[in-house]
């Protein structure tokens, strides 16, 4: 049963997560088990009939099986929710696990979106709407594959805490690799067309173009990463502009300083040979 808003969202979660739970968990394991679906250097390790433990490469943070491993994981999330830009005061784990299934989903929305701030505002639509997109920018960021998409629905739907947390996990201990990647996907995600268009002139010219400007856009980025990484960062380089600034400023103040002593000693200088100039002795000489 698919819930529509957030009250039904939580009557549902209560009335059949412990039930669906452990199948749910067990379809997800079963569609990894399948070759084509697992990633690099994928190995297993057998908990129990329903529980998988499987490597940190793709799959880093779905499912958690070991009470020190799902503490260590709250503990993260609750620290991670602390800091900006989230600043969600969260005092202790046990605030953090108490937390409704609902609840979790709200945070899920909250650090998805400041990911990908391209998803825009998912306050405001039903739990299956929100949860349809959180698994779409799962799959985008390469945490599920297309064919996990619908058991991570139902996971989400039956409240899996695990599940959710996982995702949290995961989202917070990658958010700056996610952030980037977020925004390389906008430019490029290959483009879906069906094929009975792909035979016209128009569309396969324009897909060769948009293919060659990924190409190039790929070929600027990099050299933007490293201009970034071997040069000065902006902070630096404003940094080095206020010291040279205070140093023209002592610069300057110490040439007036100068020029003032210059002026003064010259004055004085002469006056002196004035007073030479005009003393007795210089003009008995004189005559």
């Amino acid at each position: 049963m698919l819930a529509t808003d957030g009250s039904q969202f939580e009557k549902t979660t209560q009335n059949n997560g412990q039930k669906k739970r452990c199948k749910n968990q067990f379809e997800f394991a079963t569609s990894i088990l399948a070759p084509k679906n697992r990633p690099p250097n994928f190995t297993f390790v057998f908990i129990n009939t329903a529980s998988i433990l499987h490597s940190s490469n793709q799959f880093s943070s779905g499912l958690t099986f070991t009470q020190s491993e799902s503490m260590d994981k709250i503990i993260f999330i609750v620290e991670r929710l602390n800091q900006p830009p989230f600043n969600k005061g969260i005092s202790t784990m046990t605030e953090l696990d108490g937390k409704t299934a609902n609840e979790l989903l709200e945070l899920i929305c909250e650090i998805v979106i400041s990911i990908d701030g391209d998803l825009g505002i998912l306050g405001d639509e039903n739990a299956e709407s929100k949860i349809s997109r959180i698994t779409g920018f799962l799959v985008v960021m390469k945490y599920i594959a297309d064919e996990q998409v619908e058991i991570f629905q139902n996971l989400f739907l039956d409240g899996d805490k695990e599940t959710m947390q996982g995702v949290m996990h995961w989202c917070l201990s990658r958010y700056e690799h996610l952030k980037k990647r977020a925004y390389l996907a906008k430019y490029l995600m290959p483009v879906e067309i069906p094929p009975e268009f792909m035979g016209e002139d128009l569309v396969h010219e324009l897909s060769t173009r948009l293919k060659d400007m990924q190409t190039d856009f790929k070929v600027v980025h990099k050299n933007a990463d490293k201009m970034k990484t071997n040069g000065m960062r902006p902070t630096e380089y404003k940094n080095e502009i206020s010291q040279l600034e205070q140093e023209r400023a002592q610069l300057s103040q110490k040439i007036q300083r100068l020029k003032k002593e210059s002026s003064e000693g010259d004055e004085q200088y002469f006056g002196e040979m004035l007073k030479v100039k005009d003393s007795p002795l210089l003009s008995i000489t004189e005559h």
